[in-house]
């Protein structure tokens, strides 16, 4: 019982606030409806008689919300009509009528709206007509003719849609059948002008306007053919050019500059074929220069003949083909010259043809081993790396290695190296003697001659000071300071002892004036009952305040330390002394040539070593001074490293000397040889300069070779 009890009061309660809304929103819509808002009073109107059915069968609500309702829908005619929108206008107009039969308004507006409804819609029959589209035309026509069935345009435009129907007086319809036969032979052009004068005369004549459509459709693509047709002749491409004006002119046929292109386009190719005729004549005739500059000149005329390109592309490698036929007789015949001369004609067609390039590495090989034969190395050689230049085999690769190895030979470039000491030293002579040697292995490898006494020359070394040394050269105090911890009494476990004696003091001091307290009333001061006074209450207070003084104190007490850790400082005295090892090597060298026993040149080298290193006297690791002790290389190894360094200063030093000497005596002899004639002669020892200078300069010695190569070969 009690459930339903309480359901009925819900249900009472949601029918009462129900109720409540919906008579706040008929109130809303009323004052909306009175200034004018009737937008804010449908929308009130309709939540009220969503909130209450009995709405729906009141006359007088369901009076005021249609009156909104028409006025809303008037509105938005109106707006729509604005914008444009005629037959959504007419929709609005249609509702607002629908809601308020009585309101005047739409009524008046309606045929208004109709005639501009239906003028729209024959402005977008007109369009897709001259756009072509006669069955949207009549569409829209349609339409038209539905919202104003009295305009007579319209009414016209849509029977114009059958011209077989119409009279022959009609104005523009003779005109539209000229141009509908003039498009029937391409003549469009003359259509497009037909159909224009049509369209003047007679403005609502549909299928003029879709004739003119698709004749100016038609011209414009001929147009287009015709543009691209003229691009490709200026690009001297001559097929896809004739080849877009001939359709161009399947379109439109009636139109002289196509037909002039056309014309010029054909007359091109027709040159072109020509040249091509002229270069496969002189093809056959093995006139290959005479054919590749027809072809070449066929091919400015007409960039896209088939047949040209074809044989351009195939010319030079015919060409070459058959020079180097021509130079393997040659060289049957042992007649180098020749073949030489061939095998070059066919490279210029083609650098990188395989056979010719073989047989004049083939020409140069056979040249290289006559002046091989003949004593010439130095000619020899070039013709070797000439031939290396078309091809790379192995006999090429030895003849211009063995070349070289002989001309050095031939050179004799030897050095000896002798070595002594004005007095005793730390180093011994023949430990920088075998030193110099290893300096100079590399330059062995390039054809220098290191050994014993007998060499063209000689380098004689003579030590003058080689000492090593060591001594104490500074001597240094330091401090180093240190920390330690160490247990100590904590002062503040005094200070909170001495605070929480105080504190308790002052606390047994309060609790005995709280147990002798006496009540003033009493005579004699005797005790009694009476414990409410302030007094008392006061000092009770204060005891207990004080007991929480004196617990904090004592915790804080049990938490704090006897002893702490404090950290000290220390300072630890110790000494360093700095020992210094220092090693020098002076050499007088002198380069000396050994058939007239004089100096080319002399020189002064001198080396030096020098290290240092700290030793630590009372070192204390356990405070952190670590002992150090000298850490200096041995005599043997300063000794080492001295003749190394004069060593890679000295032999150096040397065979550049020697080098440049010999190479000041070749150049005397090019000169005289120059000057008498003896042009053989001087081309050898200009290639055995080349070849001395890559002792020291591969580099500039191979440059200097290919320089040589280049300008004393064929």
């Amino acid at each position: 019982m009690k459930t339903i009890a309480a359901l009925l009061v819900t249900a009472s309660l949601v029918v009462l606030l129900t109720g409540c809304t919906a008579y706040k929103h008929n109130k809303a819509g009323d004052a909306a409806a009175h200034t004018g808002d009737m937008r804010s009073a449908v929308y009130h109107y309709e939540r009220a008689l969503a909130n209450k059915e009995r709405y729906g069968r009141d006359s007088d609500f369901l009076s005021k919300l249609a009156v909104a309702r028409s006025r809303v829908s008037f509105d938005d005619a109106r707006r729509s009509r604005v914008e444009g929108h005629y037959e959504q206008a007419l929709g609005h107009l249609r509702e607002s009528i629908r809601q308020d039969p009585n309101y005047a308004e739409p009524s008046a507006l309606l045929p208004v709206v109709l005639k501009e409804a239906a003028r729209w819609r024959y402005t977008q029959a007109v369009t897709a007509a001259d756009h072509g589209n006669l069955d949207t035309a009549r569409a829209h026509l349609m339409r038209s003719m539905q919202h104003d069935m009295a305009d007579e345009s319209a009414a016209y435009a849509l029977a114009s849609l059958n011209p077989e129907a119409l009279r022959p007086d009609t104005p523009g319809l003779s005109e539209y059948r000229e141009g509908l036969s003039q498009a029937a032979e391409r003549r469009w052009l003359l259509a497009e002008q037909t159909q224009l004068k049509s369209i003047a005369a007679n403005a609502g004549l549909l299928p003029a306007r879709a004739a003119l459509y698709d004749a100016r459709a038609q011209l414009a693509e001929a147009r287009r053919l015709q543009r691209d047709g003229r691009a490709l002749i200026d690009q001297l491409t001559m097929g896809p050019a004739i080849k877009s004006l001939t359709q161009s002119l399947n379109t439109w046929p009636h139109n002289p500059q196509a037909n002039e292109l056309l014309a010029k386009a054909k007359a091109q190719q027709a040159r072109a074929d020509e040249q091509f005729a002229k270069a496969t004549q002189a093809a056959g005739q093995a006139n290959w220069d005479d054919a590749i500059a027809l072809a070449d000149s066929g091919l400015a005329i007409d960039r896209s003949h088939p047949a040209l390109g074809e044989l351009r592309s195939a010319l030079p490698r015919r060409a070459a083909a058959d020079h180097t036929h021509r130079g393997d007789s040659h060289l049957e015949k042992g007649e180098l010259g020749k073949a030489h001369q061939s095998y070059a004609r066919a490279l210029t067609y083609r650098d990188n043809f395989r056979e010719a390039r073989l047989g004049m590495a083939y020409v140069y090989t056979a040249w290289a081993q006559e002046h091989e034969q003949a004593g010439r190395l130095g000619a020899a050689l070039l013709n070797y790396a000439k031939g290396r230049s078309y091809t790379r085999n192995k006999s090429l690769d030895e003849g211009v290695i063995q070349m070289r190895a002989a001309i050095r030979d031939r050179l004799n470039i030897g050095l000896s190296i002798s070595t002594s000491a004005r007095q005793r030293g730390a180093i011994d002579p023949r430990q920088l003697s075998g030193a110099l040697v290893g300096t100079l292995q590399s330059k062995r490898q390039r054809g220098l001659v290191v050994q014993g006494r007998g060499q063209p020359y000689e380098l004689r070394l003579s030590i003058t000071k080689a000492d090593i040394d060591q001594r104490l050269t500074n001597t240094s105090r330091r401090t180093h300071r240190y920390t330690t911890q160490e247990l100590r009494h904590n002062p503040e476990y005094d200070r909170v002892q001495s605070k929480l004696r105080h504190e308790e003091s002052t606390l047994r001091g309060i609790e005995s004036r709280l147990s002798s307290f006496r009540c003033s009333g009493h005579i004699g001061g005797t005790s009694c009952d009476c414990f409410s006074s302030s007094r008392y209450n006061s000092l009770k207070s204060s005891a207990s305040r004080q007991r929480r003084v004196v617990d904090r104190l004592r915790h804080k007490l049990s938490c704090t330390p006897h002893q702490i850790k404090v950290t000290l400082h220390h300072d630890w005295p110790y000494t360093v002394k700095t020992h210094t090892k220092t090693g020098e090597l002076k050499v007088i060298t002198e380069l000396i040539d050994t058939a007239s026993g004089k100096p080319v040149k002399s020189f002064t080298h001198l080396a030096s070593f020098a290290q240092s290193d700290d030793r630590t006297l009372n070192a204390n690791p356990s405070v952190g001074v670590r002992h150090d002790d000298l850490n200096l290389h041995s005599d043997g190894y300063v000794g080492d490293a001295l003749t190394a360094e004069l060593a890679s200063a000295a032999g150096p030093w040397a065979v550049n000397a020697l080098i440049d000497h010999r190479l000041a005596q070749i150049r005397a002899t090019i000169k005289s040889l120059d000057n008498t004639g003896k042009t053989d002669e001087a081309l050898e020892a200009r290639v055995q300069s080349a070849v001395l200078l890559g002792i020291v300069e591969p580099k500039a010695s191979q440059q200097a070779l290919d320089k040589l190569t280049q300008t004393h070969t064929r």
